[in-house]
């Protein structure tokens, strides 16, 4: 152990651990002091709390006018993240799981990431000066300080889990491209599939690998059949573990492609809204290549969508690196293609690999110029610009190698400089505020929370509710900016199901006609909370009568199977029963027909020996009929039986209930109640009902109660008045 600790190998690691151990102290204090999610990172929880509690890959949020017709709704967001992050909520509390799971994936990217580097160039870069220095520490600082991965990783993100696979796949792909066939072509295509189902901006690993494998096709001169068996069980697995994925998203989304798949931001569920603008599109090639190539020049400067606010001075090493290029390129113009030989050939496979790679990253972002409807008009101070990162290591290596006094020195400059406004950068974030103690749900969760408890369902549209979703259960959004348009708005509480507007600082909240058709309903902290006003423009469209959709539907269901719905006024008397078929439920039904006098109001139970009847027709009652009432009579030739059931109501295919509907007879302990029941059938593919009698007598007891006149409706049992249906 001593012996090894002495190698270069030995002090490399230790200094590792050092550099790890200084970052710690910040990074520890960081995420002690991270309450809230975040808004991205409040959609990921909003997830992963659905997979805690077994509902799967459902979401509350309807972001990107994405129009989901219901919540909670199947989500397309990338699935590793959120189902490890819920699975391991079943065991830690949610919100803790999301703040420290991350921050242990960060010093884990860290580690791999040194591994990987340290095997990709294993020389020292100062063999005299410090020669446990190796490439494995200059990624190690430039990723431990960049400010939106120290940043990002003490949050439900997904930056830490993506960037411990990229890494850890890096480090396999070493040894991969040196050895091309079938098992190592599997593995190959199961590493890009995964980092894409982390997160898909990581297709550049795939395109990376594609053109590296074409060049070898081409170009590798006596293993042109292996790479071939390589790229095809590459691409066998890539489409194996990339499918199910797929076909669950084209399980919920008509008409889904590899590129709409690919573009999570333009996929929508409904057709009910505006997509939302993301890049900006220009008409011919040279206006693309004129506007994408003015970003180099706000990428490179110290604005606010710079790379400085992450990246401080390393970014600048691509500049000063930029010189050393052409000149080698120049050297190897006469021996072309001997060189490109040995280039794919499988020793320096990787490095072909990596260096694609990284210009994939980096030209990536910068093929990025955003609508600023969406989002800032560059991603460069962004956390996607993190795959900007690789460019810069690389930059960073080549000057620190060349062996040249400037460029050395540069590269040691450029180093040092970015390490010292690094530290500077995350101490300030590290050190928390006097009394930094997470603060309570604000007045907006209370009222939202107060509202959902008041009633069945609730949907509501919001500015980011990424922030509260995680703390108001059961509660539907919809996702809109400050640049939403009227139209959008009223779309979403006329037909997406909204209940409640939250407007703040929204350009539809000052139309005249959002003011004519909408209410305010309430203030809650300077937000201001509006509903559609009944009868106007966005209010969702009344059902048939006049009443509740859901109202509607259960009283004309109650309606077919007692043969009751044509009535146009409820009598004075109701009786309530609670049935037990799956769950239980309360059932509004007449005592009876004619003029009934007085009220009662009876609960029973299909499980009680002897339903107890209260009321003051149950009072009533007590004290003795003045009359008794007529009996009433079943039919007793089989074929009268018959045509007494076929003149029955049946209740429509689609309720698929059985139902009974049974006249009693008077009998001073017992009556004689015929039971039947409805059997759905199939026949020639179209679902039918048939009668068919079960127990055609049953004896059931009766409820005590007796009319008080000789007009009112005979005495019921509790039974025979009851409906007893199951859906």
């Amino acid at each position: 152990m001593t012996r090894y600790l002495n190698s270069d190998a030995g002090r490399g690691y230790l200094l590792l651990l050092a550099i790890c151990l200084l970052l710690a102290t910040e990074k520890i204090s960081f995420t002690r002091h991270a309450f809230g999610p975040l808004p991205d990172g409040g959609y990921y929880m909003n997830i992963a709390q659905h997979v805690r509690d077994g509902d799967g890959l459902v979401t509350d949020l309807s972001l990107a006018y994405k129009g989901a017709p219901y919540l909670p709704y199947p989500t397309d967001m990338y699935p590793l993240w959120p189902l490890l992050y819920g699975y391991l909520s079943r065991v830690f509390p949610l919100e803790a799981t999301g703040h420290w799971l991350p921050t242990i994936f960060y010093f884990t990217a860290i580690a791999l990431g040194y591994v990987w580097a340290r095997g990709l160039v294993p020389r020292p870069l100062f063999p005299k000066a410090l020669p446990s220095f190796n490439a494995g520490h200059v990624l190690a600082i430039v990723l431990g300080l960049d400010s939106e991965f120290f940043r990002y990783t003490s949050y439900p993100y997904t930056e830490g889990l993506t960037y411990v696979l990229v890494f850890l796949a890096l480090w396999r792909f070493n040894r991969i491209w040196r050895r091309p066939s079938l098992r190592t072509g599997l593995e190959l295509g199961a590493w890009l599939a995964l980092t894409m189902l982390c997160r898909k901006q990581m297709f550049i690993m795939t395109l990376a690998a594609a053109t590296t494998l074409a060049g070898a096709v081409a170009f590798g001169r006596g293993h042109r059949r292996a790479w071939l068996v390589t790229a095809a069980a590459a691409a066998v697995a890539w489409v194996a573990v990339l499918l199910p994925h797929f076909l669950y998203v084209a399980s919920f989304t008509p008409d889904l492609g590899f590129g709409l798949y690919m573009r999570w931001d333009q996929l929508q569920h409904t057709k009910v809204l505006a997509p939302l603008p993301t890049l900006t599109e220009v008409p011919t090639l040279g206006a693309y290549l004129k506007d994408r190539f003015a970003g180099f020049k706000v990428a490179f400067g110290t604005g606010k969508m710079s790379y400085t606010n992450q990246y401080y001075v390393f970014q600048y090493a691509i500049l000063v690196a930029l010189p050393l290029v052409p000149p080698r390129l120049w050297q190897l113009r006469r021996e072309l293609r001997p060189r490109l030989r040995e280039l794919f050939a499988p020793a320096s496979m990787h490095w072909v690999f990596v260096v694609v790679f990284a210009l994939a990253g980096f030209f990536s972002i910068h093929t990025m110029h955003m609508h600023t409807e969406g989002s800032w008009e560059w991603a460069f101070a962004g956390r996607h610009a993190l795959t900007s990162i690789f460019v810069i290591v690389l930059s960073l290596m080549l000057l620190l190698c060349s062996g040249s006094f400037p460029w050395t020195a540069a590269g040691v400059f450029l180093l040092c400089t970015g390490t010292y406004l690094g530290v500077v950068r995350v101490r300030q974030w590290s050190v928390p505020a006097e009394d930094d103690t997470e603060p309570p749900p604000s007045p907006l969760v209370e009222w939202i929370n107060g509202e959902r408890a008041a009633r069945d369902k609730l949907v509501v549209a919001l500015r980011q509710p990424q922030y509260i979703a995680h703390l108001t259960p059961g509660v539907g959004y919809h996702w809109f900016h400050a640049k939403t348009t009227f139209k959008d708005v009223c779309a979403m509480t006329s037909q997406l199901g909204v209940d409640y507007v939250v407007a703040k600082g929204a350009r539809f909240a000052a139309d005249p006609a959002f003011k004519a058709a909408f209410e305010l309903v309430d203030t809650v902290a300077t937000l201001r909370i509006y509903r559609p006003a009944p009868g106007g423009a966005c209010a969702p469209a009344p059902p048939p009568g006049g009443v509740s959709r859901s109202a509607a539907t259960g009283r004309r269901k109650l309606g077919r199977a007692v043969g009751v719905g044509a009535r146009g006024t409820a009598p004075e008397e109701q009786i309530t029963c609670r049935l037990t078929i799956r769950r239980r439920f309360a059932v509004p039904r007449a005592a009876g027909g004619g003029g009934s006098s007085g009220s009662a109001a009876r609960s029973c139970s299909p499980g009680s020996r002897r339903p107890q009847c209260s009321g003051p027709a149950a009072d009533r009652a007590r004290a003795g009929p003045s009359r008794s009432p007529p009996r009433a009579r079943s039919p007793r030739s089989p074929r009268a039986r018959a045509r007494a059931q076929r003149s029955m109501p049946r209740p429509p295919t689609s309720q698929r209930a059985w139902a009974t509907v049974a006249p009693t007879r008077r009998a001073p302990r017992a009556a004689w109640v015929p039971r039947t029941r409805w059997v759905p059938a199939s026949r020639r593919g179209r679902a039918r009902f048939r009668l068919r009698r079960r127990s055609p007598w049953r004896r059931s007891r009766p409820c005590p109660i007796r009319a008080a006149s000789s007009r009112a409706t005979p005495s019921r049992t509790c039974r025979g008045t009851a409906v007893t249906a199951s859906t």
